[in-house]
């Protein structure tokens, strides 16, 4: 499986949940693999998807966080066993297994370095709008 065939099943995975999803994200001088925005609630998942290098994933999320109220890490399902749980705990990550389905192997804590500027950024990026604009 290609790291784009991985993250379009990530995609389709969070539009169906009701979500309003951008992919290459631009985030000052990167892009985000996908943000995630959910309509009602106004608040911003990020996901970066790697197939063989996880602690670039894990680097990039890190960056990611400030503009995200939760993020995770996405690789192959039988790769899930090779990211260190201790990392993703430290570093307040969830992890999706994907093979044929999406799989959350561990839930995202909230992110604590939300910034409301960056946040903005990255919604109006992927074009969401709601009530919740004027009061985050």
């Amino acid at each position: 499986m290609t790291e784009a065939a991985m993250m379009e099943r990530v995609a389709v995975s969070f539009a169906e949940g009701g979500r309003i999803v951008g992919c290459e994200v631009p985030f000052f001088e990167r892009r985000i693999d996908l943000v995630a925005v959910d309509p009602v609630t106004g608040d911003v998942t990020v996901v970066e998807g790697k197939i063989k290098d996880w602690q670039r994933g894990v680097a990039q999320i890190i960056l990611a966080q400030t503009c995200a109220h939760i993020s995770f890490l996405a690789v192959p399902q039988g790769c899930t066993s090779r990211v260190p749980r201790e990392v993703l705990q430290a570093w307040r990550i969830g992890l999706i297994g994907v093979d044929g389905q999406v799989h959350v192997e561990v839930e995202a804590p909230p992110v604590q370095c939300t910034n409301p500027h960056c946040v903005r950024m990255v919604r109006e990026a992927v074009g969401a709008r709601g009530e919740w604009e004027h009061c985050r």
